[in-house]
């Protein structure tokens, strides 16, 4: 009776062509950085931004001062191949010093890319919301009792170096809260 059954039809070209339900992962870990790129792109674009650097890498290309103290808006092009206008979101007791400022933040900015991506800006005056500090606060100081507790562990290491190393970490690891 069991060799009366039949197995269901199945085409070997079709089995071939089908996509497995489960791909084995190829390559390596990606960072939430790389997997967000495409879209950070497309909307960057949508926005202007064919350079998604500038906005991604405000901070580095300006220098802290002027990031804490104004945005890139949109980079427009104009019809030609040529440089583009560059619209920054300042607030505006800001504005004025941005404006002074702006053929050295052009020069930063075209410095960054390697080519004049941008050849003029175009200030708005508008309410930019403060950068979060980035600063961890500061760890608590030990106690006496601890670092004399900590200076015990760490004397019987003979290399400077390390004896320096490991003193660093067990402040670090006993000031953890």
């Amino acid at each position: 009776m069991a060799k009366d059954r039949v197995k269901p039809a199945s085409s070997g070209a079709r089995a071939k062509d089908a996509a497995p339900a489960w791909q084995p992962r190829r390559g390596y870990a990606r960072t939430l950085a790389e997997s967000m790129r495409g879209l950070t792109k497309s909307l960057c674009a949508r926005q202007g931004f064919a350079q998604v650097e500038v906005v991604t890498r405000w901070r580095d290309i300006v220098g802290p001062a002027l990031a804490d103290h104004c945005l890139p808006e949109r980079l427009a092009f104009s019809q030609g191949d040529g440089p583009g206008t560059l619209h920054v979101v300042a607030g505006s007791a800001f504005a004025l010093e941005l404006q002074h400022l702006s053929p050295q933040l052009l020069e930063r900015i075209n410095g960054y890319f390697g080519f004049p991506a941008v050849a003029r800006l175009a200030i708005r005056q508008a309410p930019v919301a403060a950068a979060k500090s980035r600063r961890k606060p500061p760890r608590p100081a030990l106690s006496a009792a601890e670092q004399a507790a900590l200076s015990d562990l760490v004397r019987p290491v003979q290399d400077e170096g390390l004896k320096t190393a490991l003193g660093r970490l067990g402040a670090a690891v006993m000031a953890k809260p």
